[in-house]
């Protein structure tokens, strides 16, 4: 019994210690923003590989080789 609860209590504090991932609108558009530096609406691998990287391990991967600002602000 003891440990179930322990194992509980420890589950409980992992979930609830967690920090959100998730960006606000606001915080999303700068971001975009500051990855778009040319303003053409979409940016290559070489430009954002770290977001391209990021999507792959979602498992979203940018297939068409751009990432568009709607894609972006979508994930």
């Amino acid at each position: 019994m003891t440990r179930i609860f322990t194992a509980t209590a420890i589950a409980s504090l992992l979930v609830l210690a967690s920090p959100a991932v998730a960006m606000t609108d606001a915080e999303c558009a700068a971001s975009w923003t500051k990855t778009d530096v040319n303003k053409t609406g979409s940016v290559d691998e070489k430009t954002a590989g770290q977001y391209f990287a990021m999507l792959r391990v979602a498992g979203e991967p940018v297939t068409e080789g751009k990432l568009t600002q709607a894609m972006f602000l979508e994930h």
